[in-house]
């Protein structure tokens, strides 16, 4: 059942939101609260926008759902951070704003959990009719450490498998798991740091965490039963994704592989509230940028798409065209044209003479 973050939640739902699409969101909302569970679950939204970007969110909210506004886009990580700074429940349920969860999908977390000490999260299977899409259940990193070959090795399933056949056993050589839907342990969550900020504002967060969480000496798994659907990209537009992906990739390969990242510090000299203004100026004027992009990138596809289309009119215009010159019935009634056009040449020569001369 529902309860506010003072109801002594067993679980507390993260979910940071842009609020850029309320109807998302509030199916989302809808499927918690249509949890089959007896546990006590306090949701909390983390608008992730600043005050000029006026977020839109579904009307009306449940009553017991906790509103955070950090004033500034603290990214997927820094969000969930913020949110677990606001609860001591003891379960952390890690909740995008664009997926729809399964009315017994955290019983079914909470039982594996339960039954599996070494565990220190579960996750959820996506499943869109049946199936489950391919490479949603997590990934393999590559055996190699240099920074510039490191990556993903192989995402799993390798193609679209019906639930009922996917086989759990092939994905026990996960080295992560899509925070969508990931249940973890509050303890587990502080003792390795959460998730690392840096990782701003997406991409390979999840992917450290796990790592983090194998490195210390816990584990992670997938749970057949608890299923989700998720609409994918909610909030990041495709190219920025691809961009942060490549970017963070390198990051994450130095972090764990190499000799670790240097850290950024800010000379005690600056204000903090110069700090806290030009930080929030820059991810306003960044995720404004990623928009306006987007859009440019939209209507140049858009046009691409149009002169496409126009080439393949013009091509099946010219087939057609080819196959009437080429036809029997056009070649038979050739003299009849030509007879025709001899006509008309005769009543053009007509017209242009003095009939009184």
């Amino acid at each position: 059942m529902l309860v506010d973050l003072d109801g002594d939640p067993d679980v507390a739902a993260l979910i940071p939101t842009m609020g850029r699409h309320p109807d998302r969101l509030a199916a989302c909302l809808r499927s918690l609260e249509s949890q089959r569970s007896d546990l006590r679950i306090a949701i909390v939204c983390i608008l992730n926008s600043s005050e000029s970007e006026l977020p839109a969110l579904p009307a009306p909210l449940p009553a017991t759902v906790t509103i955070e506004r950090p004033g500034i886009n603290l990214g997927w990580s820094g969000a969930l951070s913020f949110g677990r700074s606001r609860t001591k429940a003891p379960l952390l349920w890690l909740v995008q704003d664009d997926m729809v969860v399964d009315d017994e999908c955290l019983s079914e977390l909470v039982a594996v959990l339960n039954d599996r000490p070494d565990l220190a999260m579960v996750a959820p299977i996506v499943v869109h009719d049946g199936v489950v899409p391919a490479g949603s259940c997590g990934g393999v990193l590559s055996e190699g450490i240099d920074t510039a070959d490191f990556g993903m090795d192989h995402w799993l399933p390798a193609e679209d498998v019906p639930i009922s056949e996917l086989d759990l056993d092939d994905l026990t050589e996960l080295d992560y798991v899509p925070s969508r839907g990931t249940l973890i342990r509050a303890g587990v969550w502080d003792a390795v740091g959460g998730m690392d900020p840096a990782y701003y504002p997406v991409q390979w967060a999840d992917v450290d965490l796990c790592t983090a969480v194998r490195r210390a000496g816990y584990d992670f798994s997938l749970v057949r039963k608890a299923t989700v659907e998720h609409a994918g990209m909610g909030s990041t537009p495709g190219y920025f994704a691809v961009f942060l992906g490549q970017l963070h990739r390198v990051r994450f390969a130095e972090k764990w592989f190499g000799g670790g990242v240097p850290v950024s510090i800010i000379d005690p000299g600056v204000a903090t509230d110069l700090v806290g203004t030009v930080a929030v100026q820059a991810t306003t004027k960044l995720s404004l940028l990623a928009a306006h992009v987007d859009q440019e990138l939209k209507a140049a596809a858009a046009a691409r798409a149009e002169s496409a289309r126009l080439r393949v009119e013009l091509v099946r215009a010219n087939e057609q065209l080819s196959g009437v010159l080429w036809s029997r019935s056009w070649r038979a009634t050739a003299p009849l044209r030509r007879l025709g056009g001899a006509v008309r040449s005769v009543q053009r020569l007509r017209g242009k003479v003095d009939p009184s001369g």
